[in-house]
């Protein structure tokens, strides 16, 4: 488990501390010092770098989420361009459950991603936005995710638990430094 939370951590420090990312999450990229008890990160010849209010932004929504505020999460995402006018209600549905399932390893203790099955779960909603989406979402999003996903991914290969509500708050400090 201290593998994977200090996967987990370093995920969100990429994102919300640094607004700074490796943008490919396989697990060979990333390593692990028993001596200092950190993982690593190598492979850096794809990169993004985010913009602080847009990320302050994108957080609202993962922390709604975390909260199970299906409504703030709506409401944000039409706000962010994730959702807009010409999507349907179905897609609309469809973008807020994946939030959700997005938003569950935050909301208490340590999650469980081999059980919960975070990454799955959001490619199957995700099949309705290849049939329902109008508009594309903010191009941001798509190493976002997939920087997640494969933090996700790889915690649950190694059946460990990580997250959790204390990782959350400490990102909100971060995204408000």
């Amino acid at each position: 488990d201290r593998i994977c939370e200090g996967l987990m951590r370093l995920t969100f420090l990429e994102l919300f501390k640094w607004r700074f990312s490796q943008t490919d999450p396989n697990p060979g990229n990333f390593l692990w010092d028993e001596r200092e008890g950190k993982v690593g990160l190598i492979d850096f010849g794809g990169c993004r770098e985010y913009d602080k209010e847009w990320m302050k932004d994108y957080f609202s929504i993962v922390n709604a989420a975390s909260l199970g505020d299906a409504a703030t999460v709506e409401e944000r995402s039409f706000e962010l361009g994730f959702l807009s006018s010409k999507d349907s209600r179905k897609m609309i549905d469809a973008h807020v459950e994946g939030a959700m399932i997005l938003g569950e390893p935050f909301r208490g203790g340590k999650y469980d991603f081999k059980e919960g099955k975070v990454t799955q779960r959001i490619g199957e909603v995700a099949k309705v936005f290849a049939k329902e989406r109008k508009t594309p979402p903010p191009r941001n999003v798509y190493t976002i995710h997939r920087k997640m996903a494969g933090a996700f991914e790889t915690v649950a290969r190694l059946n460990g638990k990580a997250g959790g509500r204390e990782i959350l708050e400490e990102a909100q400090e971060w995204i408000h430094m």
